[in-house]
């Protein structure tokens, strides 16, 4: 699932992201059911592509699961020219991503549902938003034009956790 600082999960237990010392609240409550709905109507639009995709472009032999042949190996793909191989594959890894899709946006809605993906409220007393616990942006990621946009919108938490944690502790080098 996504990966987020324990403070915002420690918030949202004990309700101090919502309520201030006082048990008054710290702004206009939002509602969760659109933060919670939107991320499970998507997770379940990525488990759909998953299952239809990968049904039509197979990585492993259907007919011989256990022995776990990959499909593009095998004499009838190895006939095909180079460009039908490589597209198969790049076709069938497409649809493989959609189950990562699908499990993230699935937590998101999860934690979602408790307030455990809510940034809290500004000094004006606004809700911040719902990014907390937002793991993937499917269509930047998709259609990223360069590896810089690809690795920011893939694994948006885990790529935090190594800025912070492991590059800045760094001097901004790894070497």
């Amino acid at each position: 699932g996504p990966a987020f600082e324990y403070k915002y999960y420690a918030d949202a237990c004990d309700g101090s992201a919502l309520y201030d010392k006082n048990g008054k609240p710290k702004g206009k409550i939002p509602s969760q059911v659109w933060p919670t709905l939107r991320p499970l109507l998507g997770s379940l639009l990525c488990l759909g592509i998953f299952v239809v995709g990968s049904g039509m472009y197979p990585l492993l032999n259907p007919s011989d699961p256990q022995n776990a042949v990959p499909v593009i190996i095998n004499e009838e793909a190895l006939a095909k020219p180079m460009y039908a191989r490589y597209a198969y594959s790049w076709l069938a890894l497409f649809f493989i991503r959609f189950k990562y899709y699908f499990a993230w946006m699935n937590a998101e809605g999860a934690n979602n549902i408790w307030y455990a993906g809510f940034e809290g409220f500004d000094d004006k007393g606004e809700a911040k938003g719902w990014e907390v616990s937002n793991n993937i942006d499917v269509i930047q990621f998709e259609t990223a034009p360069n590896l810089k946009t690809l690795s920011a919108a893939w694994n948006k938490k885990t790529a935090n956790w190594l800025a912070r944690y492991v590059y800045i502790r760094t001097g901004g080098s790894l070497f």
